[in-house]
């Protein structure tokens, strides 16, 4: 088995480490990262959302650098 340095592992999809440790019998919940898990998912969206209203209503910007672009 070839050494994976953890900047490899965090690029692989969530699908390969599952079919990875299952290959290997490991236990797949140790390698996965807690953001991905469906308990912190759920927790994003335990709040409700206010929307930002209409954005000619946004205040201006004083950074002359930046510029609202519309969709």
């Amino acid at each position: 088995m070839h050494e994976m340095t953890s900047e490899k592992v965090e690029r692989l999809p969530c699908y390969h480490v599952i079919a990875c440790c299952a290959n290997q019998r490991l236990d797949w919940q140790l390698y996965m990262h807690d953001v991905y898990k469906m308990t912190e998912i759920h927790k994003v969206y335990r709040f409700e959302f206010t929307p930002l209203g209409d954005p000619e209503t946004w205040p201006l910007m004083k950074d002359p650098h930046w510029s609202l672009i519309p969709p």
